[in-house]
């Protein structure tokens, strides 16, 4: 539901299907701040047979690391500190594989190794498993030229 709302959002759900709590930012430095370090990187999409949930070990522990690493993100942008934000999203992508390893799978490993010495943290949005390399850079607009396949992100704001 993310994408329906304007501006970055922030989801806080409390065992139930629908956020009790959307959190939004649209103050424009942070959201400028966040494209200038984001590109995605278009990869081949999931193969038939493809399932993310098999061999799933959702835990609690597993979680609470998920829920550090998105704090962490959304206090990292919120400060603007791109080394902190690279870390806790690079966090947040192992927490993922570690309760999801199906997300990685088919070309997945050659697209990571192909650009994870580029960037500075990656993960796949989504239900994971093909579609899109998420990734932390330097700089978007850099990165954009000297890899023409990179897709800059654009935020949409309120009207």
């Amino acid at each position: 539901i993310g994408i329906c709302i304007p501006g970055l959002c922030r989801h806080y759900y409390n065992n139930q299907y629908w956020p009790s709590k959307i959190e939004t930012c649209n103050d424009e430095s942070v959201l400028s701040w966040l494209e200038s370090h984001l590109v995605m990187i278009p990869m081949e999409p999931r193969q038939p047979g493809c399932s993310v949930v098999e061999g799933k070990d959702i835990t609690e522990t597993k979680v609470q690391a998920l829920a550090k690493a998105a704090d962490g993100c959304w206090e990292a942008i919120m400060n603007k500190d791109l080394k902190a934000f690279a870390a806790a999203y690079k966090a947040s992508f192992d927490a993922q594989v570690d309760m999801f390893p199906a997300m990685i799978q088919g070309t997945v490993p050659a697209y990571i190794e192909k650009y994870e010495k580029q960037v500075m943290a990656y993960k796949m949005p989504g239900a994971g498993g093909g579609g899109y390399l998420a990734c932390v850079v330097e700089n978007a607009e850099t990165f954009a030229n000297e890899h023409k396949e990179a897709i800059r992100l654009t935020i949409r704001r309120r009207r």
